[in-house]
Parts: structure tokens; C-alpha cells; sequence
């Protein structure tokens, strides 16, 4: 009983999104692509853009992860689950939030690592 609810909620949630897909692609080939406006979009960013945004929405979306990691903790009293998903959810934040603002100290430290064990392993100092 369990698996047929399963598969009819499965069938049901994918022939949703076949609809939404269907829809999207039929509203771009009837109204096409602003071309001038994506040519725009494709000058104006850059990985350096990126990465500013990335940092200055850092703290904000680790709020976030946090935020919602904790109501997912809340509603794992009830359904078991959620506490995966709520740890998994803080995990992904802090290792976002950590990448993002310690990137190159990181890298340096890993750099450093490796270059001490290969001076050790070959014998060159």
C-alpha cells in the first residue's frame, strides 16, 4: 500500500514538472530571446563579480542555512528525517560561508601541507 502511494505521488509530482518544462520551452520558442540583453548580461558579469556577491550575501545566507536548519530540527521531533536534513542543510552553510570568505587561506594551508610532506618524501629541503 505504501509503495503504490509512493509511485502515484512520484508519477504525479514528475507529470507536474513535464508541465512546467513543456510550458517554459513553448513560451521561449513562441516570444524568443532578447539577445542585446543576454549579450549585456554575459559583459557585465564576471567570476570577480561573483565572488564579491558571494561574499557580501555570505553572512546573510548562513543566517539562512541556520535559520531553517533549526525549524528542520523542530519538525525532526516529528519526522525523523529532517534531522539529516537539517544537519546536512547547517553542513552545507558553514562549508559555503567558509569557502567563500577563507578561500585563499585555506588553499595556502593545503599548499603548504602538501609541499612539506613532498619535501619529506623526496628529501629535498
Amino acid at each position: 500500500m505504501k509503495y503504490k502511494f509512493l509511485i502515484a505521488l512520484g508519477a504525479f509530482l514528475l507529470s507536474i514538472q513535464l508541465n512546467f518544462f513543456i510550458t517554459g520551452a513553448a513560451h521561449a520558442s513562441t516570444e524568443g530571446y532578447d539577445m542585446n540583453k543576454i549579450q549585456n548580461t554575459a559583459d557585465n558579469v564576471s567570476l570577480d563579480s561573483l565572488g564579491a556577491a558571494a561574499k557580501e550575501y555570505s553572512v546573510p545566507i548562513l543566517v539562512i542555512t541556520v535559520i531553517l536548519s533549526g525549524f528542520l530540527a523542530l519538525g525532526g521531533i516529528v519526522f525523523k528525517p529532517l534531522k539529516l536534513a537539517a544537519g546536512s542543510l547547517l553542513g552545507i552553510g558553514i562549508l559555503f560561508f567558509s569557502l567563500v570568505n577563507y578561500a585563499p587561506e585555506l588553499a595556502g594551508i593545503m599548499i603548504s601541507i602538501v609541499d612539506s610532506v613532498m619535501d619529506r618524501i623526496t628529501g629535498v629541503n
